[in-house]
């Protein structure tokens, strides 16, 4: 593409300095009539050829920056997008397999510290991926493949996000009051069981649909990261 473009602006500077040629020869004969040129204008002539010439480098030095110019640019596109767009598949992949697939029962060390810990990570992931799609936006087109499967991992993604910041807050407090309870009396500690295990089937059976829809779509954008790559040789 940009040796096509190249071509074609050279045809265009070689048409110029030709039309130039033919004007300044058509006004030589015109004043000269039919008479041998002297060594003044012999001298002339070949003043104004030299700088022709000369215009015709600078132009063509130019031609040849600016072509550099825009290849350097989109390969920093290129090179940006490519980056944005594997940390939100990085971001994706430990939100879905990591947070959204954590067994809360197995929390080690205190209990509390743990779960808050862990409502934070699970948070912040939520948060990247919006800020890393609102980035490709920048360096992409908004309608290729990669960017569609994006949007709709995005979508899902804010479905759970609503679900766990709704949900995650009761079975955090029934978890903790079941670690509590169990130091204080057996009847006490059955209870807050019971509670815990009613608050996770309350927050499963809301995740379960929307893991099982983000699971598909990340096997999806894995295909079309995977082309897009391919594509432009990365």
């Amino acid at each position: 593409m940009n040796n096509y473009i190249l071509s074609i602006l050279l045809l265009q500077v070689g048409i110029f300095l030709l039309t130039l040629f033919k004007s300044f020869s058509k006004s030589y004969v015109n004043a000269k009539g039919m008479n041998l040129a002297t060594f003044e204008d012999i001298e002339q002539i070949t003043r104004k050829i030299e700088s022709a010439k000369q215009d015709y480098n600078f132009n063509l030095e130019n031609l040849k920056h600016s072509l550099d110019s825009g290849v350097f640019k989109k390969n920093h596109f290129l090179e940006k997008s490519t980056v944005i767009l594997l940390d939100f598949y990085d971001t994706i992949i430990q939100l879905f397999y990591d947070n959204l697939a954590r067994d809360f029962g197995n929390q080690l060390g205190d209990m509390k510290e743990g779960l808050v810990k862990y409502q934070i990570d699970t948070q912040s992931k939520f948060l990247k991926l919006k800020v890393d799609y609102h980035r490709l936006i920048i360096f992409m087109d908004g309608h290729s493949e990669v960017m569609m499967a994006a949007v709709e991992l995005l979508n899902t993604s804010i479905q759970l996000n609503n679900i766990f910041d709704k949900s995650f807050g009761p079975i955090k407090i029934a978890i903790i009051k079941e670690s509590e309870s169990s130091a204080i009396s057996m009847d006490r500690y059955k209870k807050a069981v019971d509670e815990t295990n009613t608050q996770m089937e309350i927050y499963n059976k809301l995740m379960r649909p929307q893991r099982e829809v983000m699971s598909k779509q990340i096997g999806e954008f894995i295909a079309k990261l995977m082309n897009y790559l391919k594509t432009n040789n990365v």
